[in-house]
């Protein structure tokens, strides 16, 4: 099993160690994890390639210790890609509901993938204020149910409304509490506003996703809430604005399921190689 030691950190800061491009946390509560190598080896050498047999060590902190980046091995073969919908706005009298329900109805047309949606109205998670970043540290136990759904997807759909030209704290507190289940999987946005559609909100949130190595794609929606005014879904299904919203939509879906198919199997091969 061959782990890549990448980042040299002061001592007083937790070490990690990245397992072929996905980043694997081995300081949990304030234990560090690497008894084959001493402070002075790791600060002397910034990058070396070492085999280590860690599980009788790791096996201890569980699930929580060690985070794994999504499905492995052969049965992802013939697997169709699993679309996490991540509404991203808990307001009082919020406006985009429409929004999400419009968007699961195009889905469920369709029979190339599974999809489910999360509100994250529905996810009680505080704000966030772990010990350790989510990519150095476990999963907190408030947002273990959160990370299981992330963990899940092949990639998502983050359908967000425009608040003072961003995007709603809630989803940036959702996005913060993980980092491995967001690893190495495609994503599209869905934004919605008023002149300006969402998309300088998507926009904040696309350097956001990228920090956290989720694959942005270029194609999005951007619908706007003033009737007669650009992609508006009450649009009859003949008028010149839904013919636009159409074709958004499929490019937008053709391009995510690009991704998603290509990289379902290149995540696998990250797990064959270091199993």
């Amino acid at each position: 099993m061959a782990f890549v030691v990448d980042d040299v950190l002061p001592p007083w800061q937790p070490r990690f160690i990245e397992m072929r491009g996905t980043v694997q946390a081995f300081s949990t509560g304030g234990k560090q994890v690497m008894p084959a190598f001493s402070d002075e080896f790791i600060r002397l050498t910034p990058t070396y390639i070492v085999s280590l047999l860690l599980t009788k060590e790791l096996s201890q902190y569980g699930p929580g210790g060690i985070h794994t980046n999504s499905r492995k091995g052969e049965e992802v073969m013939n697997t169709k890609p699993h679309l996490l919908v991540i509404f991203g706005s808990t307001r009082q009298g919020r406006r985009g509901e429409v929004i999400a329900h419009w968007l699961m109805d195009r889905l469920a047309q369709r029979s190339d993938v599974t999809v489910e949606m999360v509100d994250l109205r529905e996810v009680a998670l505080p704000f966030f204020e772990a010990p350790a970043l989510p990519a150095q540290g476990p999963i907190m136990p408030e947002a273990e149910q959160w990370a299981a759904q992330v963990e899940r997807a092949d990639g998502f759909l983050f359908v967000t409304p425009e608040y003072n030209h961003g995007y709603p704290a809630v989803l940036k507190n959702a996005i913060d509490h993980l980092y491995h289940p967001w690893v190495h999987k495609p994503a599209a946005i869905i934004s919605y506003g008023g002149f300006a559609a969402g998309y300088r909100a998507a926009e904040q949130l696309r350097q956001v996703l990228i920090e956290v190595k989720i694959v942005p794609i270029r194609e999005q929606v951007g619908i706007s809430l003033i009737p007669g005014l650009g992609l508006n879904i009450s649009n009859q299904s003949d008028a010149p604005g839904a013919v636009f919203l159409d074709r958004a939509f499929t490019g937008m879906m053709t391009e995510l399921l690009w991704w998603a198919t290509a990289l379902i199997p290149a995540r696998a091969r990250d797990w064959q190689h270091h199993e």
